[in-house]
């Protein structure tokens, strides 16, 4: 199934491998919980879920305990999100401050965005035959949004403004 998956722990695969932990052995079936933007067909699907008829359930259970502490892992993962976006407010005020006391400028963090940017799209161009752009995409589309919270951060910070709470990817990048 990793073949014709983009991504295992995206939507449709986890839909998939928990029936199929559940004891679902019907390859339409579970090719049927595919999301319809996945780029296999279902006859694919099919072909290669083929092979779960005959699984055993020490191997179900195993995959529903993996499934099961993904899910833990998720969990902690979001409360340490939540903590830290806590914490983060006040050591973003903390670094304007500073940053405002050694004389940094707004003109310098679009500066400073303008050469990251360029240099991670220099490092794109001269890479192009080694990348695979359809995943790599959003990932540019974030680093140009996080450029563009950067700047205004400097900004609020360098003209004394509090930060406004758009999200913690925001506040951690406003540090920088």
């Amino acid at each position: 199934m990793s073949s014709l998956v983009s991504d295992l722990l995206g939507a449709s695969a986890r839909r998939m491998l928990k029936a199929l932990a559940e004891g679902e052995t019907n390859p339409a079936a579970l090719a049927a919980l595919a999301d319809w933007k996945l780029r296999a067909t279902p006859e694919q699907l099919c072909d290669a879920l083929g092979a779960c008829t005959d699984l055993k359930s020490v191997y179900r259970r195993l995959l529903q305990m993996a499934l099961e502490q993904l899910q833990f892992l998720e969990q902690q993962i979001d409360r340490l999100d939540q903590e830290l976006a806590c914490l983060l407010p006040k050591a973003v005020a903390e670094h304007g401050d500073l940053r405002r006391k050694q004389g940094y400028t707004v003109a310098m963090a679009v500066e400073e965005s303008r050469l990251l940017q360029v240099t991670i799209f220099t490092t794109l161009q001269k890479n192009t035959n080694d990348l695979e752009f359809s995943t790599l995409l959003p990932d540019v589309v974030i680093i140009a949004d996080e450029g563009r919270c950067a700047i205004e951060g400097a900004d609020a910070a360098v003209h004394g403004r509090g930060f406004r709470r758009a999200g913690q990817r925001q506040v951690i990048h406003n540090l920088v």
